[in-house]
This record gives C-alpha cells, structure tokens and sequence, in this order.
C-alpha cells in the first residue's frame, strides 16, 4: 500500500524532476486552476460578449477571492526540429499535509 512515506518520497520526486525540466527548458508555462471564476456567476453572457481586456480585467479581478487548487506547469524542450512538452501537476488545496 505505500502509506505516507512512500507519498512523500513520490511527491519529492515529482518536485525534483519538475525542477530540472524548469533548468533546461526553452521557456516554461504555468496556470493555477481555481475554486472558481467570476464572482458574479450567474452574469455569464456578459462574459461572452466582452472584449478580451475586458474578461482579462473581470478575471484579475475577481480570482483573488478564489483558492488555488493546482498547480500546472509544463516545461519545452527543443529536441533538434522537434519540441518536447514535459507537463508537471501538483495539487495544492485541499490536500493532506504530510
């Protein structure tokens, strides 16, 4: 069953390996998904018929009353005419603490 410990060792595992592919990539992306959006919800056709700085503005707006669940982070690697996407997720919460 693995337990706590064999959680951990995957989890510090995962943390290293992401933390290498950061060092030698070309460029890295990352997003955070969270507990929600917008705060006024059920406004959702205003959200389809504005500008792109105006849905920018209401998301920077509203988000930080929201929890970051996870966390994404994917790490390109040009590979001679090919480019490698290593993509990492970490859960943030609710999760357990160890």
């Amino acid at each position: 069953m693995g337990g706590p410990c064999k959680s951990r060792q995957l989890r510090e595992s995962a943390i290293a390996q992401c933390s290498v592919d950061i060092q030698e990539a070309a460029f890295v992306a990352v997003d955070l998904e969270f507990t929600g959006l917008f705060l006024d919800a059920d406004d959702s056709s205003s959200a389809r018929s504005a500008s792109l700085q105006e849905y920018y503005t209401r998301c920077i707006t509203s988000i930080p009353s929201f929890l970051p669940l996870q966390l994404g982070i994917c790490c390109a690697h040009q590979r001679d005419d090919v480019w490698e996407l290593r993509v990492h997720e970490f859960n943030l919460w609710p999760s357990k603490r160890l």
